[in-house]
């Protein structure tokens, strides 16, 4: 996956923004006609008509491949690219028509334009800055060199590309806002406010997730179902917020410790937990189960409880090889672990009632 940076548009946003070139190069096209049409007489005609249609044809070829260059990850470089040919052949046809004098020099302005809508501030500038070098060039190749009409233009389009840079930074800075507010409301609707683990929805796509990779490569994946033991009695003795305090202190033990590469923890019922852990076999799932057994007993609470956990453990594919199975496997270890006596970890699953 390319990485995107913040406030960056998506693969979408720049798929239409090559159509839109695309769409512009061929009214454009269309303007060039026309005032060759109006004006037979001039120099070139043919030869411009000919830079025209060659600058169409491009166009149609970008067009084709936009989908491509909008998902690549140099799509900007690719983009520059395509700007600077664009300048060239407004350059060229400029030229062949009389240069800086030329009134197809105004594409230069829509160039212009175009960038500002969707290119970085900077690459702006520097294109803002390239169109005045190109148009200061076919001045200095007229016979009328740097008039008082050229030196106005140039001003012009200098000013234009300033406000085009402005506009741009602007554009770019509410998306990296829109960016971050997206990812934030992302996470809040992902996350369990009280305990800041996944909530069970979101847990649930992860294992998923988790069971995908690990079938393509071969990985063992395990799942720790974790339960507060005699939690309605830590409510009814010390309320409602001490018990809040438990459930919170345990996500911050389950979902701010690193068990494994690419652990999570999730919150999916009122007292109980659910842990992923990509990587890890049985014997070491045991192990985490374990450690988070005396992370938990070692934490400091506002009420005299000590805080037991029973946890189950299923693991893949030596249990099940299905979300559904690995939950169920889960489950079943952990009504073992309260059949005898909680306070523990277990990955077996012997018979007998769950208490």
């Amino acid at each position: 996956m390319v990485h995107q940076p913040l406030g960056e548009p998506g693969a979408e946003f720049w798929v239409r923004h090559i159509r839109a070139s695309t769409v512009l190069y061929a009214l454009c096209n269309i303007a060039v006609w026309v005032y060759l049409a109006l004006t037979p007489a001039g120099a070139h005609r043919l030869l411009i008509f000919a830079v025209a249609v060659l600058g169409l044809a491009a166009s149609v070829v970008v067009d084709r491949f936009r989908s491509a260059i909008a998902r690549s990850g140099r799509h900007l470089q690719l983009l520059y690219g395509w700007s600077g040919l664009t300048y060239s052949l407004v350059a060229l046809i400029s030229y062949l028509d009389g240069g800086a004098t030329s009134p197809l020099c105004l594409l230069l302005f829509i160039a212009l334009s175009y960038i500002a809508l969707a290119y970085p501030p900077r690459s702006v500038l520097a294109f803002s800055g390239l169109a005045v070098m190109v148009y200061l060039g076919l001045a200095a190749t007229a016979p009328g060199g740097f008039t008082a009409v050229v030196q106005l233009s140039a001003s012009m389009l200098g000013l234009c590309g300033v406000l085009g840079t402005f506009a741009a930074a602007n554009q770019w800075r509410q998306r990296a806002a829109l960016a971050e507010l997206a990812g934030r409301l992302e996470l809040q609707a992902a996350t369990d406010q009280l305990t800041d683990c996944l909530n069970r929805r979101s847990f649930h796509d992860r294992l998923a997730g988790a069971l995908d990779r690990a079938g393509a490569a071969g990985d063992p994946v395990s799942l720790l179902i974790v339960d507060v033991d005699h939690f309605k009695t830590i409510n009814d003795s010390y309320g409602h917020l001490a018990g809040d305090e438990v459930l919170a202190m345990i996500g911050t033990v389950l979902a701010g410790t690193a068990w494994t590469v690419g652990a999570a923890a999730g919150r999916i019922g009122g007292d109980e937990f659910a842990v992923l852990l990509p990587g890890a076999a049985p014997q070491a799932a045991h192990d985490i189960g374990r450690n988070i057994q005396v992370e938990v007993a070692d934490r400091t609470l506002s009420v005299p409880v000590a805080v037991r956990l029973s946890i189950g453990i299923g693991s893949y594919p030596a249990d099940a090889v299905t979300v559904d199975g690995l939950y169920n496997e889960a489950d079943r270890s952990l009504y073992s672990v309260k059949w005898a006596g909680r306070d523990g970890v277990a990955a077996v699953n012997p018979s007998g009632p769950a208490a």
